[in-house]
């Protein structure tokens, strides 16, 4: 009798079946042939793996007549089954390249354990949109029970999506010359990928005021995006930058607080004496000299000065004494300095902190007693709801001449030693770090005559 065991392909058990094929029965003799039972000694793919056959028996006419073994061995191969890989894409945004990630999955039996591998994937091509192709290469297998299988595929394709990415723009504001009107000229930086073909647009770019000033606030709207590479990013609509108004010889200067003055008009054009702290919200200030009169309608709201020194670093010759404006809360005697000039120098990146530089007018300290500066409107903004910690650059708590007002987000320096400039502060708002450099620069840096 032979028991011939049969191949299988790869199921992740150890089953067997056999089959019982010539026997030298004599002829004539009725025979039947059976087994119980068999199984491969382990479920693992192989050529001419052992098999145990158990139970054989015979049965029929002349069954008595022959004795047989209960239990043989045979060979048999089991072949590894297919294994079919499927891909699916991994959303990504806008990078400049069109590699791409997957996650492959299987067909693989039960609980073996299976590694699934990929050479490369990557998109049709790199630009932003959704459910774009995805081409994975090289696919293959690993794992304790990877050899029971033989992949069906090498190669798979998917979709996945490239988001835009969002364009960190940083607005770079122009100075201008004083014109009567609150209109801005910007520029942009960004942080594009190299090689990108993008342009910056905006609507409109407009000074807070129209009012001559340092560091004044631009608000700019209408923020878009042009150029062949325009559809991989998004880009906020409004952003706000800082530039310079210089005055001319006519100057809107807003808020000025009146110190001594020998009058003021008020709105119904009749003179007035001024008196310390009074505030005369946007006037306009003529430079040359003018004679008051009892109703110069043509300067409604202005304040007349004769003779003396103008806000904003402006001048008439000629100062006559007890005659002078008090702007920002430093005197003319000061203004005649220059302004205390606050500039972004860069923003926190990575690698490094932001830096802000203060420039003060020398002999600030020795005039005015002191002098203030807010954060620019960007460090300021940042600012709303986080916690604002400030030290020295070496660590040490601030000087009791140097304090920080969290309501307007402003540093007040006063009775500070002469010899304090030029000097360093650490600003730290939440995550981000700002140096803040304060410097003296000379009086006639900012006068204009």
């Amino acid at each position: 009798m032979v028991v011939a065991a049969n191949d299988k392909v790869y199921d992740g058990t150890t089953a067997a079946t056999a089959s019982i094929t010539n026997d030298d029965r004599l002829t004539g003799d009725t025979l039947t042939l059976t087994y119980g039972g068999a199984a491969f000694l382990d479920k693992n793919a192989g050529v001419s793996k052992a098999v145990a056959i158990s139970g054989v028996a015979i049965s029929g006419a002349d069954a008595n007549n022959y004795s047989i073994n209960a239990s043989v061995n045979g060979l048999a191969d089991i072949t590894p089954a297919s294994l079919t890989i499927n891909a699916t894409g991994n959303n990504k945004v806008y990078n400049g390249n069109t590699n791409a990630t997957v996650v492959l999955s299987d067909n693989h039996i039960g609980n073996d354990v299976v590694s699934l591998l990929y050479n490369n994937a990557a998109f049709a091509d790199k630009n932003a949109g959704t459910s774009k192709l995805v081409n994975v290469n090289g696919i293959a297998i690993g794992g304790p029970d990877g050899g029971n299988y033989v992949v069906s595929n090498t190669t798979a394709a998917t979709q996945a999506d490239i988001t835009p990415a969002t364009l960190a723009v940083v607005t770079t504001g122009v100075d201008k010359v004083y014109d009567g009107n609150t209109t801005a000229a910007v520029f942009f930086a960004d942080n594009r990928v190299t090689g990108d073909t993008l342009t910056v647009d905006y609507a409109a770019a407009n000074f807070e005021s129209e009012a001559p000033g340092i560091n004044k606030l631009i608000d700019v709207t209408g923020l878009s995006l042009s150029g062949t590479d325009a559809i991989n990013y998004s880009v906020n609509s409004t952003a706000s930058a800082m530039a310079n108004i210089t005055p001319t010889n006519q100057s809107i200067v807003p808020n000025v607080v009146v110190d001594y003055f020998p009058a003021v008009l008020n709105t119904t054009s009749n003179a007035t004496n001024g008196s310390s702290g009074s505030v005369v919200p946007s006037m306009s200030i003529p430079l040359l000299p003018v004679t008051l009169s009892s109703n110069p309608a043509s300067f409604e709201d202005a304040i007349y000065i004769q003779k003396g020194t103008l806000g904003g670093g402006m001048k008439v010759s000629e100062a006559q004494p007890g005659v002078f404006v008090i702007v920002r809360g430093r005197s003319a005697h000061d203004m005649q300095l220059g302004d205390v000039e606050v500039q972004l120098i860069s923003i926190p990146s990575t690698k490094r902190g932001g830096v802000i530089s203060v420039s003060v007018p020398e002999g600030t300290d020795e005039y005015a007693q002191g002098f203030s500066f807010a954060l620019p409107k960007l460090v300021a903004d940042s600012a709303n709801g986080e916690t604002v910690a400030l030290s020295t650059m070496s660590g040490s708590p601030m000087p009791d001449w140097l304090q920080y007002v969290p309501s307007t987000k402003t540093f007040v320096i006063s009775n500070a030693p002469s010899v304090v400039l030029p000097m360093q502060l650490q600003v730290r708002i939440g995550s981000q770090s700002w140096v803040i450099r304060i410097t003296k620069r000379k009086r006639n840096d900012s006068r204009i005559d």
